[in-house]
């Protein structure tokens, strides 16, 4: 499994600042700016995931998560969402609607989708890795 961050690509700008947070802001301007797709190795040791499971441990852990979930009723899992949220929140959602309702939006996609598969042409195909990753830690 890979991860990336394409949308800067076609001008949308999509949770820069949590993922500053978590990664730092040098971190951020490389991954965003670059486009790279990295392992997800790499996104667990960077703060991204919390955990790589095999395709078989899936199940298991959502059922997990999910009985930890149902364990608060709404209210009380609602005011502990609000208490530990990001303070970056509002400004992401806020750059992002005004990076998506720049003019030109379908345009920068298709050639953001035509560079894409240009470049993907050229690169050798790498071996599937097998593992999933989980539990993005947003």
């Amino acid at each position: 499994t890979r991860f990336g961050f394409p949308g800067a690509g076609f001008g949308l700008m999509l949770g820069t600042g949590r993922l500053c947070e978590i990664v730092g802001a040098s971190t951020t301007q490389e991954l965003v700016s670059s486009g790279r797709l990295f392992a997800a190795e790499d996104s667990l040791s960077l703060g991204i995931t919390t955990a790589i499971l095999e395709a078989d441990a899936f199940k298991a852990v959502l059922d997990e998560e999910t009985a930890r979930a149902k364990r608060l009723d709404t209210q009380t899992l609602s005011s502990l969402r609000s208490i530990v949220a990001s303070e970056t929140t509002d400004r992401d959602l806020a750059v992002l609607v005004r990076s998506a309702v720049r003019p030109g939006l379908r345009e920068r996609i298709l050639e953001h989708r035509a560079r894409a598969a240009g470049n993907a042409a050229r690169r050798p195909r790498a071996a599937h890795a097998g593992a999933k990753a989980a539990g993005a830690s947003a």
